[in-house]
């Protein structure tokens, strides 16, 4: 399979246009020339070039674990397809996307509109059922993102105001919903294909966890990429340091010789 079919399978992880440098950071990785292992390992990179290598290493792992998973749950979902099941059986087992893990701010905020202008500039409310919510998205989500796979992409603790913008973008959930998703009612031959069912969903939390797992390392060589291309700034090859990712890898490193 190749890798762009592994990313594209995964739910809000690449966006329809990526950024020039997730373009050609997925061409690099569809390449069979080998990366340095130890720059995969080792999250110390000195240089821009070490730090690219590092995330090289970091998505490569992270679509050779993906992949056989993915051919497993996508084998259960078919079946349960063929059987005429799959409707039968509640999402809400299922991980918590990126975008799902901001549906509780989102209540918070229809609950006390007074705090929308606060949040409109990227400032934290005085508010405290906010601010405890906050707190645990951020410690729990803070390295995630919608649309996480493209590094150019703004972390959930990286920028407040685009999170925050994203949360009143939201439609709140109807009363109940999470509680009781409308599905149909359990047939006999559903519950006969319940064990196919839980091994799709445990199928889907270990992508799951490995995305995590995967997202606070690209978040971490995200933060040293940044500090690198300070360097280009300085000899101005690029204006400020959002340029980055409107640059491929070998621009990027070119630049720098």
């Amino acid at each position: 399979m190749h890798i762009d079919t592994v990313f594209a399978a995964l739910p809000e992880f690449l966006p329809a246009e990526p950024s020039l440098f997730m373009r050609s950071l997925l061409d690099s990785l569809a390449e069979s020339t080998p990366l340095n292992s130890s720059a995969a390992r080792n999250h110390s990179p000195a240089s821009l070039d070490h730090a690219i290598s590092s995330l090289q290493g970091l998505y490569r792992e992270f679509a050779r674990v993906v992949e056989p998973l993915q051919k497993r749950s996508d084998a259960y979902k078919r079946r349960l397809d063929a059987w005429g099941v799959w409707q039968q059986y509640s999402p809400v087992e299922l991980p918590i996307t990126p975008k799902r893990a901001l549906q509780p701010l989102c209540g918070i905020v229809h609950t006390y509109p007074e705090i929308q202008t606060a949040l409109q500039q990227g400032i934290v409310p005085e508010n405290i059922v906010f601010r405890s919510a906050w707190k645990f998205i951020a410690w729990r989500y803070g390295h995630r993102a919608v649309y996480e796979g493209d590094i150019a992409s703004p972390r959930f603790a990286e920028d407040t105001r685009a999170t925050f913008l994203q949360v009143l973008a939201l439609k709140p959930l109807r009363k109940y919903d999470d509680e009781f998703p409308a599905t149909m009612p359990i047939t006999l031959k559903g519950r006969l294909l319940g064990g196919t069912w839980a091994k799709y969903v445990a199928a889907q939390h270990e992508i799951e966890q490995c995305r995590s797992k995967t997202m606070q390392g690209v978040y971490a060589v995200k933060q040293d990429i940044v500090r690198f291309s300070e360097e280009l700034v300085r000899k101005e090859r690029i204006l400020r340091t959002e340029d980055l990712w409107n640059n491929s890898l070998e621009d990027l490193l070119a630049y720098l010789r």
